[in-house]
């Protein structure tokens, strides 16, 4: 049976962003349907203060083409340039959301993979993104004002 928990650190993560008035949501690949999703995040994540989750199914693509990313800015009325991306798979969330436009990405990457894995996507090299092991370390660049560049 499929018991997920919440990532350590996240909800404090969201009580920051709640706290500051930051407008958040989840954009995901997910196989479920989304309201589905977002009542598991409502319950794992109480008080989390999402505006909204899109689920890749609601749009036909998923991630990292750059329509999902383009359709979740759309829905959150926010410019690339003011926001930001965090996620823990490179290929879909890190490669993705860099070559949709995102200034600021970061890897939540938890298993500690190296970013070479991926040296043959194209234009690795050029891919810039801020890697963290945990949302500690994320809550850290963010009271330190170092999460946007």
């Amino acid at each position: 049976s499929l018991s997920p928990t919440a990532i350590p650190y996240a909800d404090l993560f969201l009580d920051l962003l709640n706290r500051d008035g930051i407008y958040h949501a989840v954009l995901s690949n997910t196989i479920y349907d989304s309201d589905d999703t977002f009542k598991l995040v409502n319950k794992l994540l109480p008080n989390n203060g999402l505006q909204f989750l899109l689920g890749s199914a609601e749009i036909g693509v998923k991630k990292p083409n750059k329509l999902f990313f383009d359709a979740g800015l759309n829905k959150a009325g926010i410019k690339k340039e003011n926001a930001i991306y965090i996620g823990d798979s490179f290929y879909a969330d890190i490669n993705g959301a860099f070559f949709s436009g995102f200034n600021n990405v970061i890897w939540l990457n938890a298993s500690h993979k190296s970013s070479s894995d991926y040296s043959k996507l194209n234009d690795f090299d050029k891919i810039s993104f801020v890697d963290v092991s945990s949302f500690k370390e994320v809550i850290e660049l963010y009271r330190g004002g170092r999460l946007w560049k």
